[in-house]
């Protein structure tokens, strides 16, 4: 997906038209880039989405989005003993064919659960995500795995699992392993997972579980992927635990007639 570089005023893709006359949303705001038939607006962090025309082609003047909220930090190790709990993937919210009217809409992206580092902060808990904001709707936060390894964290829609997995966006944590993810085309054209829940560790020297889709995984997931709404994986064997995914957000709409 090559960046947008600054286009000249006579461009025909600066003012939102291909050869062919297709009329598309003019709009700022975030990273944009382009794949296939579509435009992407991507905001690793709050902003603005700004739309200054609507398109008014056959496929054009609607958009989509999907979005997500901060996910879980996941819990520190016990100090001889038993693993931590994996932090919970936050939820997400999506829609698609938003009539595309021209004005501001804000985003207000949370942040994941921090790291809590290791060291004397071994048995410590994590941290909750914050929640994310955005066209009047809310992506709830993950919240944090604790210190014991069958207290994985949840979110406002699942458990967690017996053996500390934390809960993910699509479903509850399934023993030591994350919740499974949610997942969207609408960031690459390709279905992508977001918000998986965190592995959690059933004890010292024991399996360690695996995270969700784009949760993190007990110490070898540590830190986790960055700007996935996922779980923050558990410490193991003295380890801290891992930090929760950043909230992102997708904004794609179509620059091209549909082939």
């Amino acid at each position: 997906m090559p960046l947008l570089g600054t286009r000249g005023g006579g461009s025909i893709k600066a003012f939102g038209l291909t050869s062919g006359g297709f009329s598309a949303i003019l709009a700022t705001g975030g990273t944009i880039t382009e794949y296939g038939i579509y435009r992407l607006h991507t905001f690793n962090g709050s902003g603005q989405f700004s739309i200054t025309a609507q398109g008014n082609s056959p496929g054009a003047g609607t958009f989509d989005y999907f979005f997500t909220g901060g996910g879980g930090g996941g819990a520190g190790a016990v100090v001889h003993g038993e693993g931590g709990g994996g932090g919970a993937g936050a939820l997400t919210r999506t829609a698609q064919g938003v009539a595309g009217n021209a004005g501001q809409y804000s985003l207000s992206l949370g942040a994941g659960g921090p790291n809590i580092g290791n060291g004397s902060n071994q048995g410590s808990p994590g941290q909750n995500g914050a929640s994310s904001n955005a066209f009047s709707q809310n992506a709830a936060a993950g919240n944090a795995g604790q210190a014991q390894s069958s207290n994985g964290g949840t979110n406002a829609s699942y458990n967690a699992g017996g053996g500390g997995g934390g809960a993910g966006s699509g479903g509850p944590g399934s023993d030591r392993n994350g919740g499974p993810s949610t997942n969207t085309n609408i960031s690459n054209g390709n279905s992508t997972p977001y918000a998986g829940g965190g592995g959690g560790a059933k004890g010292y020297n024991q399996p360690r579980g695996s995270g969700g889709g784009g949760g993190g995984t007990p110490a070898a997931g540590w830190p986790q992927h960055a700007n996935t709404g996922g779980g923050g994986g558990s410490g193991y064997s003295w380890s801290g635990g891992g930090k929760g995914g950043d909230s992102v957000a997708f904004i794609r709409y179509q620059i091209a007639p549909s082939p």
